[in-house]
This record gives structure tokens, C-alpha cells and sequence, in this order.
């Protein structure tokens, strides 16, 4: 690729290098000799830096897929050689990485291959070293609407959902998610690399941004091809038997499910963790207006299991049913470092409802959550200072292994409160009245956390969302600043842009670069299949062209940028040909 760099007054002209940098080819100045000199140094110095780039894109590239490379248990070491002694707060914690984060994009977004056959579908990184496009780990979640009927008495509720029923058609849709990890993105690929075997010329580029305040922030990229027979990737993140009463297990991490409703082991996989089970169990109470309350075991009862799907990158399990609350209906999704809770309840009038993690009584451990300047030890000693007002995270560190949790429960007409469910109390024993056996494990609340929703109204036919996010901890990390960090990546999310680029549009080549008065004229060969043409802009030639902005989308092969000869620094521009429905070509 080749463009024009207006520079004081100059142009300079530069061809894109297969090696990510730039080489200055051409220099016309409309200004004084002195403007020229100046320009020239700054392209020079611009060459230079933009290879010394190069050399470290190539350098991060190779080391991102050396780490790709590396198994579960090296990762888990590393965090565990980190980690300071049970009990004691270290003044210093590990970055907080978000390589495990699942990165996902809707079929909404990916205009183009809507219809695609979901098994035609394929996501690959740029390899700098090898010039090649290498398969990664993915997977497309469908998702449909279902109809339950209730009672035969034409009762129904609709439920967007994740395909558990295998209803769907194997298309891609707009509800459909296609799901990868941060971690297994790489470099911007070039415009001259060759697209993977069996291909058709349409894919997506997929930038993906952190940029969280206080570091430097870091862009991968993914390639969504289609294509019959692509390249896949043989790793995958977790493991999970499918049934309800199977264990998913991923390498940092496995939640040990005992029935539909049973949680009953959370366990932080060694080294990083003991691998010791260290909750009594993932708790619910129900109560409903003017009678006693039940717990996860009635509920248990009352419910059916939809089923799962497990992929490379994440399990998706579903439950519906809840005793009375027969269109509650709660999804489970597992991803290598993260576990996501959501809860649709459908109910009759609640006094409240309540779900928290029992934890299992262990020395050294302590319990922070949001609104505190320091924790508390869990030691089974009711603590006053923890206030129950409603904390958007808590995080419980202890030898064996903690967890981080973000609590989900937006405001609703159908609820009057939420607030933190918390106890340390040895001598509290939670078991419902009336219930007979009850099979916790230890008949006492050691650190127990989680949410209570209060003065539920009747939302049969609506829904009320509750939730939360788990984050394991490795054994005794954990501390203030930690949980903020962690807090930050629900804050400030990763941002995801997927452009559609064709082969079969030709790319703009010959671009001409004019002053007429006090504007810049652009000009352009007309490329092979393109509708339109959209003009990018830059005025920091901070490259790759992620930072460049769309300044204006035009149906010939000119453009008129008024005002811009005149400008005192730098201005960079590039001409993308667009087809007729609205894909763009290359670079």
C-alpha cells in the first residue's frame, strides 16, 4: 500500500511494508526549502521509529504466541510464585490480565455472513514471524427465542436464549455470538498477507482495545474467515460432561455440581490453588409472602435441566424451573477464568431472595467489599464493621485459593432493595424450619457473601435479573487494590470493532495528493468492484490504522479537504474502496 503524508506543506509519499513499517519514497514541497529540510528530517526520524515498531510488533507478536504455547499448569505456577503467605496482605499485587477474557461479537455485527453455515465459520491471529494466519480457539454460541407454555391454560413466556434445545438452524444469526479469548489475539496482519486456505473472499478484522486509565493500553486483533474446511484449532480452554450433575473444569478453576440447582464445591485449581473445595455450598432462600422460607434443595425439586453447550472457550448451562417459579430460568457460563451467573426470576410476591456462597471455616482468611477501607478476618465471629448495603463487588481471599465477585441486579419496578447478603457467625445454622435433613456440610456462616433482593412483586411474565461474576484468586492473593483492579475490567470493558474486508474489491493504488489554494484535492484510480470510497485520516501518524478516522464516505474518486493545506503539522490520508454492501476492501 502507498499514500501521501501532507508534512508542513510537504507530501510525502510512503509504501507500506509487509514488516508492519513504512518507507518514505517521494517528497514534494509546496513551501519554503527550509519547510522541506524540516520535513525530511521528520520523515527520516519517522522511518526510524516506525521500524524500530516493527521490530517490537514482531517481538510482542512472538512472544504472545509463545505464551499461547505454554500449558495450563506453567500459567498456574506463575501466579502461584506470585502469591504471598496465608493472611498477610502484600503491598504489592500482580497486574491483573484480561488474556482470559472472552471477547465475543453478535451476528448483529457481522452483516456480511449472516446465513454463514456456523461450521464455515473460522478465527485466526496474524503470525508475523511465519506471515501466516494461524487458527485460534472459538466458538459460536446460537441463540433463539423459545416459547414455554404454562399450565395449558394458554400461559406462555418467551425467553431469548442460548440454543441448550438444539433448536436452532445452523446459521448464523443476529442473536449468535461468536466468543475468543483477548489472550489469542495478535498483530494487525498487512495488506499483502494471504488469506487462509479455503477462504471466500469475505472477512472480518476485529480490533480489540483495553485501554484502562493508568497503562499502557494494548490492541489485538482477530481475522473471522468462512469458508468450507477452515483451519482449526485443536486447544480448548474447558471441559465439562454435560450433565447436571458433572463438574466443569477449566485450568484455572472447576465449580462441582451435584443436581440442577446443587452447587456444592469451588475449587482454584493447583498450583495456583490447593484444588481443595473450599465452599459449603452455593446457597438460595426464597420467601415467600407469609410463608417459611426454602432453600436450593426444594428448588431443586421443582425444576427441569434444558442441557449445555461446551465449546473451546466456554460451557453454557441452563436450568429452568424454581418450585412455584416455574419460568425462573438460570444460565451458568464458564469461560477459562471467569464464571458468570444469570438468573431470570419469574415469581409470585417474594419477601426476599437471597443466594450466597457458604464458605468452608479456614485460618488466614479475610473478606473485603466495596466501601471498605480494609478487610475483615472470616473467622466465625460476627463482625459489625462490614455494612450490608449493596456493594457492587466483594473479594475473599484465604489460603487455598479466593474468589473476586462482581454483583449483577440492575434497579427494577419489581423489586424495593438490594443489598449484601453477609455472615460470620460459627453458631449460625442457615437450614430452612420444617425442612428436615438438611446436607450442608458444616452447620454454620463462615464469611458467607452474596445478594438479597427484597420485596419481589409478581413478575411472572416479566423477569427480574440477578446475578453475578466469579474471578478466581490464587491461594492468600488478595487485597484492596486488587479488587479495584478487577473492578475495573467490568468499568471500563474492552472495546470491539469488526470491519468487513473483501479480496475480490480492488485496493486503491496511485493515490494523488494536490494543493489548490488553501485545500488539499485528493485523487484516486477507480478499484476494481467499489460502490463508494471512504477517506481516513490521521493527525497523529500514530499507526495502525486503528486510530485513523473515517473523515467522509464519497461515490467518486475524488475529495476535497478544505482548509487543510494551510494546517501547521502533520495529516495523513488513505483511500478505502467500499462494495455495494458496504464491506470494504483492503488497505
Amino acid at each position: 500500500m502507498r499514500d501521501r503524508v501532507a508534512h508542513f506543506g510537504c507530501l510525502v509519499e510512503r509504501k507500506h511494508l509487509a514488516s508492519g513499517g513504512w518507507r518514505a519514497d517521494a517528497l514534494t514541497c509546496a513551501l519554503t526549502a527550509a519547510a522541506a529540510r524540516a520535513a525530511l528530517t521528520a520523515a527520516a526520524a519517522l522511518a526510524a521509529l516506525t521500524a524500530a515498531a516493527a521490530r517490537a510488533a514482531l517481538t510482542a507478536a512472538a512472544a504472545r504466541a509463545a505464551i499461547a504455547a505454554l500449558t495450563a499448569a506453567a500459567v498456574a505456577t506463575a501466579s502461584a510464585a506470585s502469591a504471598a503467605p496465608g493472611g498477610v496482605v502484600p503491598t504489592e499485587e500482580p497486574a491483573v490480565s484480561r488474556d482470559d477474557e472472552p471477547v465475543v461479537i453478535t451476528g448483529e455485527g457481522l452483516s456480511a455472513l449472516i446465513g454463514t453455515p456456523v461450521d464455515h465459520l473460522g478465527v485466526f491471529r496474524f503470525d508475523p514471524s511465519s506471515q501466516a494466519f494461524l487458527p485460534i480457539p472459538f466458538q459460536v454460541d446460537e441463540r433463539l427465542d423459545v416459547t414455554f407454555t404454562v399450565g395449558g391454560q394458554g400461559e406462555f413466556v418467551e425467553e431469548d436464549m442460548y440454543d441448550v434445545l438444539g433448536l436452532d438452524d445452523g446459521l448464523l444469526d443476529e442473536q449468535d455470538e461468536v466468543v475468543f479469548l483477548f489472550g489469542d489475539g495478535g498483530a494487525q496482519a498487512p495488506t499483502g498477507a494471504a488469506w487462509p486456505a479455503n477462504a471466500t473472499s469475505i472477512r472480518y478484522e476485529t480490533m480489540v482495545q483495553d485501554e484502562r486509565s493508568g497503562q499502557q493500553p494494548v490492541t489485538r486483533w482477530a481475522y473471522l474467515f468462512a469458508g468450507p474446511a477452515l483451519q482449526r484449532s485443536p486447544v480448548g480452554y474447558v471441559a465439562w460432561g454435560g450433565s447436571p450433575s458433572s463438574s466443569i473444569v477449566t485450568s484455572r478453576f472447576s465449580l462441582d455440581f451435584t443436581d440442577r440447582w446443587l452447587l456444592t464445591g469451588f475449587r482454584v485449581t493447583p498450583p495456583c490453588g490447593s484444588g481443595a473445595d473450599l465452599i459449603d455450598r452455593l446457597k438460595i432462600r426464597s420467601a415467600p409472602l407469609g410463608l417459611p422460607s426454602v432453600d436450593e434443595e426444594v428448588l431443586n425439586l421443582n425444576s427441569e435441566f434444558l442441557g449445555g453447550l461446551v465449546g473451546p472457550i466456554r460451557v453454557v448451562r441452563s436450568v429452568r424451573g424454581a418450585k412455584s417459579g416455574i419460568n425462573t430460568i438460570h444460565y451458568d457460563l464458564v469461560s477459562r477464568g471467569r464464571w458468570t451467573r444469570l438468573v431470570h426470576l419469574r415469581v409470585h410476591p417474594l419477601d426476599r431472595f437471597d443466594v450466597y456462597f457458604d464458605w468452608l471455616p479456614r485460618s488466614n482468611a479475610l473478606f473485603f467489599r466495596d466501601g471498605m477501607a480494609g478487610p475483615v478476618p472470616i473467622n466465625g465471629v460476627p463482625d459489625p464493621a462490614v455494612n450490608t448495603s449493596f456493594a457492587a463487588w466483594n473479594l475473599v481471599r484465604g489460603p487455598g485459593g479466593g474468589m473476586f465477585v462482581v454483583y449483577d441486579a440492575p434497579p427494577s419496578p419489581f423489586f424495593s432493595e438490594r443489598r449484601l447478603y453477609y455472615r460470620d457467625d460459627a453458631g449460625y445454622n442457615d437450614a430452612p424450619a420444617g425442612t428436615g435433613h438438611y446436607p450442608d456440610e458444616d452447620d454454620s456462616a463462615y464469611g458467607t457473601h452474596g445478594l438479597s433482593i427484597l420485596n419481589v412483586q409478581e413478575c411472572n411474565f416479566e423477569r427480574v435479573d440477578v446475578g453475578f461474576r466469579v474471578e478466581p484468586l490464587c491461594s492468600a492473593e488478595g487485597s484492596l487494590d486488587l479488587a479495584l483492579a478487577h473492578f475495573e475490567l467490568v468499568t471500563d470493558p474492552l472495546e470491539v470493532e469488526a470491519t468487513p474486508q473483501s479480496a475480490a474489491l480492488g485496493t486503491v493504488r496511485g493515490l494523488a495528493v494536490a494543493r489548490d489554494g488553501s485545500d488539499v484535492v485528493l485523487s484516486w484510480p477507480p478499484a476494481g468492484g467499489a460502490a463508494s470510497y471512504r477517506v481516513y485520516s490521521t493527525l497523529s501518524m500514530n499507526f495502525p490504522f486503528a486510530s485513523w478516522t473515517l473523515q467522509e464516505e464519497v461515490p467518486g474518486t475524488a475529495y476535497r479537504d478544505a482548509g487543510e493545506a494551510v494546517r501547521t503539522g502533520t495529516k495523513a490520508y488513505s483511500i478505502v474502496a467500499v462494495g455495494p454492501d458496504g464491506t470494504e476492501g483492503l488497505w
